[in-house]
Formats: structure tokens, sequence, C-alpha cells
């Protein structure tokens, strides 16, 4: 009978910092959990005892990832002067360095899954800095901000972003200003002028 591993003291930090940079390196179809304990220098039970399947190690390790980056949102709306545009500042930072730590050896499919997850994050710290300064329909455009933003800024691309990052804080702003702006009202078109129903002058001939 095949002896079970029994826990040691730190290796589950150690098992989810290691499964997180294979995950991200190799994606997950890709990564076993024999990778991983090799990577760590333990048992492949030990990882069995800690965690039950590989997707329930592939979820727990990129929480480890996502616990840091809602903490660090969450910090940002309970500002007493939160705004979108300093969410914006954070997301952009946030996208350096993800790039710098990340980017270059991310697997493309745990990419969009960073971006989906981050998007969410978004939406709902969104919302509540809108709902802070009394926007209505907060829900409804933070739900299509965090979509733009997100996608633009975390983009595969480094230089998408760059490119069309004016274009973004444009609609960023319009969407988020206090006071819509009026627009003007379109000018009224003048209306046909009535059908003169001519009166029918009887032929003589046929008098």
């Amino acid at each position: 009978m095949t002896k079970k591993a029994m826990p040691e003291a730190g290796k589950k930090d150690a098992i989810l910092a290691a499964a997180l940079e294979t995950f991200l390196e190799k994606g997950y179809e890709s990564t076993s959990v024999r990778n991983i304990s090799q990577k760590v220098g333990c048992e492949v039970g030990l990882i069995y005892y800690y965690f039950k399947t590989k997707e329930e190690l592939f979820d727990r390790a990129l929480e480890t990832y996502y616990e840091k980056t809602e903490q660090e949102m969450q910090e940002i709306a309970a500002q007493s002067d939160a705004s979108v545009e300093k969410f914006v500042d954070y997301l952009e930072k946030k996208a350096i360095s993800y790039k710098k730590s990340f980017a270059d050896n991310v697997h493309f499919s745990i990419r969009a899954t960073v971006r989906e997850k981050i998007t969410a994050l978004a939406t709902v710290y969104l919302t509540a800095i809108l709902e802070k300064n009394k926007k209505e329909n907060a829900k409804s455009i933070a739900v299509f901000l965090a979509g733009g933003l997100c996608g633009a800024i975390l983009h595969d691309d480094e230089g998408y972003y760059t490119e069309n990052k004016e274009a973004v804080l444009k609609i960023a702003e319009n969407l988020t200003e206090a006071e819509p702006k009026k627009r003007p009202l379109p000018e009224k078109e003048t209306p046909p002028a009535p059908v003169v129903q001519r009166k029918r002058e009887i032929p003589s001939f046929l008098l």
C-alpha cells in the first residue's frame, strides 16, 4: 500500500506559488500535478492532501493573485474622493506590473482568464464608485466601462491601449460626467405645405 503523504509546514503556500507560476507559463491543459510537485520538491500525494483535484488547485492558485487585486480595488473605492479617473490610473499601473511579472511567459488561455476575472472585479468596484457619486444607472455604466477599460488596458498587444488611450478615456469621461452635456435639439422640420384640393371643372361638352 502506498504511504499517504503527510502535510509539511509551509508547503501549502509553496504549492500555490509554484502552481500559479506553472499554470501561467504552460496553461491549464499542459500543466500536470506532477509538474507542480517537481517544482516544489514534494510528493504528488502532498498536493492531493491539500487540493482534491487539479481544477481546485488551479482555482485556488489564481485566487491568490486575485485576492491582492481585489483588496487594492476595494481600498480605492473606499476613498472619500474615489473617482473613475483614479480607478483608471490604478488599472494602468496594475497592467504594467502584471506584464512585467507575467505577460511575456503567460499562456494565452490564462491571459484570457485573468482578463475576464479582473473585468468582473472592476465592475463591482466601479459600480461602488459611481453609486457613491450618485450616478444613475451605475451598474450598467460600470459593466460597459469595465469591459472597455480592461479589454483595452489588459490587451495582449501592449501598443493597443497606448494607441487608443485618448478615445477610451474620452468615452469614460462622457459616461461618468456629473452633468451630461446638453445636446442641441434637432431643428424642427418645416411641415409640408397642405395639399390644396383643386375643384375639378366639368368640361362644357358634358353639361
